[in-house]
């Protein structure tokens, strides 16, 4: 997949190695428990890995690590860089990752921190609901998980 957006002056890519140190850089400051390199590597291999940058200096400003089986997708990981948040990138590159399975899968799931109050209005905003909790799924410091699911079906209106 290769989505360009001249409008807002972004593409969405798939990852390669050769993005890993920025997009360590973005995981370390957004995340409280990152992921280490190695996770990254085999994400690359194994998992549905894109990154978004802005068209004209090729800078890597977030990223989306998901994967989907029969039915349903995982997201596993999605980050902004800091000072990018709020503009409407991560709802962008979720669309465009969802729009790119043409109605593949029926379901999307992902975990959010209780306290991500950001997040979890942004993916209120996308057609997400809370599905259920996970008691203490997160480390430093230790919190629940709000696990989100969003139905194709009920975007459909179906």
């Amino acid at each position: 997949m290769d989505d360009k957006n001249e409008s807002i002056g972004v593409g969405v890519r798939k990852m390669d190695l050769n993005d890993l140190d920025d997009v360590l850089v973005i995981e370390n400051n957004c995340f409280s428990s990152p992921w280490q390199m190695q996770a990254f590597e085999e994400s690359i291999k194994q998992l549905h890995s894109y990154i978004l940058y802005y068209l004209s200096s090729n800078e890597i400003v977030g990223y989306f690590i998901g994967y989907g089986d029969t039915d349903d997708y995982s997201i596993y990981n999605i980050a902004i860089k800091t000072n990018y948040q709020r503009r409407g990138f991560a709802t962008h590159l979720l669309n465009v990752i969802m729009r790119s399975h043409k109605k593949k899968y029926e379901n999307y799931y992902l975990e959010v921190r209780k306290s991500n109050i950001k997040a979890i209005n942004l993916y209120y905003k996308l057609g997400f609901k809370t599905a259920y909790t996970r008691c203490r799924y997160y480390t430093k410091p230790d919190e629940d998980a709000l696990v989100m699911k969003f139905t194709i079906k009920n975007r459909m209106g179906s």
